[in-house]
This record gives C-alpha cells, structure tokens and sequence, in this order.
C-alpha cells in the first residue's frame, strides 16, 4: 500500500468507536465467515486453550486495531518531524546516510515520545477493557465493575477502581524509568 493509502486507513481505525470496529468484526469473522465466536469465553475456561484462544482473537483484534491505527499515526508523524530535524539534516551533511542519521540522532528522541504515547494507550486499554468486555460478554475486570454499578455495591467498585488506578500508576512510573534509561539528560547525577 502506498503511504497516502496507509495513512487513509489509519485514520479510518483511529477515528471509529472501538464498539463499531468489534460490531464489524462480529458481522465479518462471526457471521459471514463462521471463523469465530461472537461472544463468551469456554465454559472449560483454559483446559481447552484453542477455544479460549478463539473466543479471545476478536476481542484483541478489536482492541489493538484502534490502539494500532493511533500509534501508528504518532509514530509516523513524530518520525517525519524527526527526519526534518535540524540535527539529523545536519548529520546528513557530514556524510551519514539519511537512515543511519535518523537511527543515531532522531530515533532518541522519537523514541521518548513513543514511550509516552504507548503508555498513555495502555491506560486507554485498561479503560476500554470494560467495553469490549460487555460487547463480546467476557468475563473480566470491566465486566464485574459494570455489574457492581449496576447492583449499587459501593465497596467493590471502589476496590476495582483502586486497582485500575494502582495500575495506571505504576505503569507512570515505569514509564518515568524508561524516559531516564532512554534520555541521559534525565538522569540524576550521582556525584
């Protein structure tokens, strides 16, 4: 596909509700080509890992061809910005080969930013669980907590969302670890 195409269908993903792409994927993979489960896990749960692994690929599909499509426009536009950069022309000019000036010089810092974006989308797929949760009636975190809402059971929707929360937070501060691993300017001096 040509770049112009590729981004057309990016946007196209980034842009739907991830209901409409699982709502899609039921009707094509389900419906029409009998390939897949619409909804539910195995009642055997795991003891049959390919049925479990059936019922869990349109779910996952779902999920990760929105969060794909997002990433795959950050990193596309945040790789461009960084070709155009003063640094990694300037490296151009003294001889290194566009790719290896946009590996040595413009990767470091299209690589903070893609830390950042994937983190934020990890924060988005715990979020977004608890609707693909419902669509395609899977048992989970999400579920339960929609379930507790419903039932007005006040102190398991407070502990489900104090652990949603934790996540979210220690995934920050991996995050924050990362940056420093990646980026020396970051790091403490230790003198």
């Amino acid at each position: 596909l040509s770049s112009r195409a590729r981004s057309g269908l990016g946007v196209t993903a980034a842009a739907g509700p991830a209901v409409w792409a699982g709502l899609i994927g039921i009707i094509v993979f389900s419906s029409w080509l009998g390939w897949l489960p619409s909804q539910g896990f195995p009642r055997s749960g795991w003891a049959d890992p390919l049925a479990a692994l059936r019922s869990l690929t349109l779910p996952a599909l779902t999920i990760g061809l929105i969060e794909g499509a997002i990433l795959f426009r950050f990193v596309k536009s945040a790789t461009l910005s960084a070709i155009g950069a003063e640094h990694v022309r300037t490296a151009m000019s003294r001889g290194y080969t566009r790719l290896t000036a946009l590996l040595r010089h413009g990767l470091p810092g299209v690589g903070l930013s893609v830390v950042s974006m994937l983190g934020l989308q990890v924060a988005a797929l715990i979020v977004g669980a608890v609707v693909i949760e419902q669509l395609f009636s899977l048992p989970g975190l999400g579920r339960m907590l929609v379930a507790d809402v419903g039932n007005r059971d006040l102190i398991k929707v407070q502990s489900t969302l104090f652990v949603m929360t934790a996540v979210i937070l220690v995934l920050g501060a991996l995050i924050d670890v990362v940056h420093r691993v990646i980026d020396p300017r970051l790091r403490v001096d230790e003198q």
